[in-house]
């Protein structure tokens, strides 16, 4: 079998809504899908965090004509034809991504198996789900506060037992108010994670998981900016709630310093981001031999959803977390 194409698509879509978080906001949502098709009729496809002219013009030609069923060569020649420059970094570990799930896509329909078997099995038939939501949409903080709890209210009909509220665009005691209004309007058998989006400084995000502390909340998710390894370290070790992060990160090269320092209690790699099913691999494995979890982050189409599942359905839930 061999590659004979590589089409990339990039998506848009308008919100009916438009939303925001603690450093940033959207009014629509976009992809980047990859196609590859080989000599025999199977094509795959990928998705990642955008990065099409990078696999157009660097990673097409370095796997045309060969065979997709070495990922592992695959994802190195990629990886070595990004590095010299440092590109694998940002877009490209995205491009990468794309790419590198095509090609599990083509062999699994090949071998007429799911991606979880090429993984070694799934040792689980269902996976635990949070809902991600509770963005900003109001400007009225009594109006977005109202919008909030009926959101969650939702979620919970829906079957959702846990979900994430974004903070960090509000003045502090306001945000946190709204945090407290929400995480109150849940059953006590919901667990409400926060995401800050990379907003606080050190000392604030000290402050700001104290307080989230006394509200039970589950996880704190990318406090401070993502490349802040001491930063992270120091506040994994003061905070009294785990710290969880890591979705911009690509390859076990960036998330190195890290899970050896413990820079997270949860680490939240991206399949879209981190170089693909392969590469997101390889730092579960470190992940877990420094005993730090493992929770997929996910932002993207079906593709990417159906990515991160069949590699979720293989965790072996190790460490226990209570």
């Amino acid at each position: 079998m061999k590659i004979t194409d590589i089409k990339t698509y990039a998506i848009e879509g308008k919100l009916k809504e438009p939303f925001w978080w603690g450093n940033g906001g959207n009014d629509k949502r976009t992809a980047t899908l990859v196609k590859i098709e080989t000599d025999e009729g199977i094509s795959g496809w990928g998705e990642g965090w955008g990065g099409e002219h990078i696999i157009e013009s660097t990673l097409k030609p370095v796997i045309m004509g060969k065979n997709p069923f070495q990922r592992e060569k695959l994802w190195s020649e990629m990886f070595n034809a990004l590095n010299n420059a440092l590109l694998y970094l940002g877009l490209g570990g995205s491009a990468v991504s794309a790419v590198d799930i095509a090609l599990w896509d083509i062999v699994g329909k090949k071998l007429g198996v799911p991606i979880s078997d090429l993984l070694g099995g799934k040792v689980k038939d269902k996976v635990q789900t949070y809902a991600t939501g509770l963005y900003y949409t109001k400007k009225d903080f009594k109006e977005e506060v109202s919008e909030r709890i009926k959101e969650a209210s939702r979620y919970e009909k829906k079957g959702f037992n846990a979900m994430k509220i974004k903070v960090g665009a509000l003045d502090l005691e306001e945000d946190l108010e709204r945090v407290r209004q929400v995480k109150n309007s849940l059953s006590n058998k919901t667990r409400l994670m926060v995401d800050a989006n990379q907003a606080y400084d050190l000392r604030t995000a000290k402050y700001v998981s104290d307080r989230l502390s006394e509200m039970d909340i589950f996880f704190f998710e990318e406090p401070l900016m993502g490349l802040d390894v001491h930063g992270y370290k120091e506040l994994v070790r003061y905070s009294k709630i785990r710290i969880s992060g890591g979705e911009s990160l690509r390859t076990r090269y960036q998330f190195l310093d890290f899970i050896n320092s413990h820079g997270f209690d949860i680490i939240q790699p991206d399949v879209g981001n981190v170089g693909g099913i392969t590469e997101f691999k390889q730092v579960q494995s470190l992940a877990y031999a420094n005993g730090i979890h493992v929770y997929p982050h996910v932002w993207g189409t079906s593709v990417m959803i159906a990515a991160s599942l069949h590699l979720a359905s293989t965790f072996t839930n190790l460490p226990n977390s209570s």
